[in-house]
């Protein structure tokens, strides 16, 4: 059965009931965006969409819709989701044949459209969307997308977009610290694993 495309002002109000309804230990502010990136990628028709938090200088994808991502992380230094990033404003690619260093993407995008959400000047995250179109983002999608992204920096900001930020930053730092320990502990790194290389018949324990 076909999906009945809703205006872009019915689907904003939809997006805001998911923004605004209440956690609970099924529903936590994981789920957010999953529901949001949902009901998205049903209602557009998007290629891929993806929304992507900002966190120790890169950009994590939190939800998409469309197949697994090419990287769930973007460092700030490259594609498209970085250049919304940096700037704090809508990086639109209408042909990304034509495009150089756009970053990882599938073979069948035709086009794609990064959108910040900020406050102020605060990049929190990017809305990522692909479509298998050329040029496939017209005026009236990239302001949806505009809307989209203002209600999401307000989510954001709320106490249960705090608490996902703080999360992501909390599992960055646990992910970080043993690499930093190895850097500033070289020499013990080093007798530990002597034993274990010897004892495996020549097979390095890394």
């Amino acid at each position: 059965m076909k999906t009945r495309i809703k205006s872009a002002r019915v689907l904003l109000a939809e997006v805001q009931q998911i923004l605004n309804r209440k956690p609970s230990p099924q529903y936590r502010a994981e789920a957010v965006l999953d529901g949001v990136v949902e009901l998205l990628h049903a209602q557009r028709q998007y290629f891929w969409i993806g929304i992507y938090l900002v966190a120790g200088g890169e950009a994590f994808c939190q939800a998409f819709r469309g197949g697994p991502p090419a990287r769930r992380s973007v460092t700030l230094n490259e594609g498209s989701v970085r250049s919304a990033a940096q700037s704090g404003t809508i990086k639109l690619v209408p042909d990304t044949g034509k495009s150089f260093g756009a970053g990882a993407r599938s073979p069948q995008t035709k086009s794609e459209i990064a959108v910040p959400i900020k406050i102020a000047s605060r990049v929190l995250g990017v809305i990522s969307v692909e479509s298998n179109r050329l040029d496939g983002f017209s005026y009236p999608e990239q302001v949806l997308l505009r809307r989209l992204s203002r209600s999401l920096a307000k989510f954001l900001v709320s106490s249960r977009g705090k608490l996902l930020l703080r999360k992501l930053r909390a599992s960055l730092a646990t992910t970080e610290k043993p690499a930093a320990e190895a850097k500033l502990n070289p020499s013990s790194d080093h007798s530990a694993a002597l034993p274990r290389r010897r004892a495996a018949a020549g097979v390095a324990t890394v």
